[in-house]
């Protein structure tokens, strides 16, 4: 059997139809692939969306305030103390009983001829003598100053006054000085010699000797004491009475202000020249004395 022959129109109009189907295809294919994109790209839209709409916004940064500066302290101001009264110093003296013809502070005034008592003279100067009968300088300051002494007590120069200190002797001391006060309060005439002689007695010989009651009395009497007053000192009347005395004497000296030397510390002798310590190297130049008292102010200035 003889096949056809090919013919060209009907080759062509093939070809033809080929090619349309092929650009359908192409265009269905684009078409689709145009609604892929659409639809990926609703989808990706919607899931942003929704991330957006689920997420919680960023919170926002908190307004930071600066912490305000700590008030500067005021500086501390110390607190004034209160004001605080001192008590007055105790006077020793209170309720105990004093010699007549002494002076309040336990000062003896000597008058001319070595009485006891008077009246002080403003118009001259002052001197002051606390002394130890048991104290070896306190017996040389009298030795070696008994002409101007006398000057004071006996001339006028000055006010002479005498404190009876138990610093060294103790309890020796306070008991000879008890005899000497009992001789100011009942025979005041005669203190100046009986306290002269109680010294010579003491320091008669090279080591001191203590007095006793006897060996007072025998002294009281070699002056010219009366008996009867010598008898008080031998029964130990005179040291009852006035030892009190002696002991607040005694104490006002060791803490009255103005006394005490430059390191502090208090001793016998001490003079004092119209209220002011004297520091006069009396050991060594026996006119000091004079001169100062005489170049000083007369007490009542």
């Amino acid at each position: 059997m003889n096949q056809p022959a090919n013919h060209p129109d009907g080759n062509a109009a093939v070809v033809k139809q080929l090619r349309n189907r092929n650009l359908i295809l192409l265009i269905l294919t684009a078409l689709v692939g145009v609604l892929i994109g659409v639809v990926v790209c609703a989808v990706v839209r919607g899931i942003c969306g929704d991330s957006a709409a689920v997420a919680p916004a960023a919170p926002e940064p908190e307004a930071t305030t600066a912490p305000a500066p700590e008030p500067t302290p005021e500086p501390e101001v110390a607190a004034e103390p209160e004001a605080t009264t001192e008590p007055p110093a105790a006077d020793p003296f209170a309720g105990v009983q004093a010699p007549r013809h002494t002076l309040p502070g336990g000062g003896i005034l000597v008058g001319p001829g070595g009485v006891a008592g008077g009246a002080i003279n403003p118009a001259v100067p002052t001197v002051e003598v606390f002394a130890d009968y048991l104290c070896p300088f306190c017996y040389q300051f009298e030795f070696l100053h008994a002409e101007t002494l006398a000057s004071y007590y006996d001339g006028g120069e000055a006010n002479l006054i005498f404190y009876l200190v138990a610093g060294v002797g103790g309890d020796e001391t306070v008991r000879m000085s008890a005899a000497t006060a009992w001789v100011i309060d009942l025979a005041p005439e005669h203190f100046f010699a009986f306290h002269e002689a109680i010294y010579d007695y003491i320091f008669a010989e090279e080591s001191r000797r203590v007095a006793s009651n006897d060996t007072l009395a025998e002294i009281a009497l070699a002056v010219g004491v009366p008996a009867d007053v010598a008898a008080g000192i031998e029964s130990g009347e005179a040291a009852a009475a006035f030892s009190p005395w002696v002991e607040a004497s005694s104490l006002a000296f060791f803490t009255a202000p103005g006394l005490a030397g430059p390191d502090g510390g208090r001793g016998t002798p001490t003079i004092v020249i119209n209220g002011q310590r004297w520091f006069g190297g009396w050991t060594t130049d026996t006119e000091a004395l004079g001169r100062d008292v005489a170049a000083s102010a007369p007490a009542g200035n």
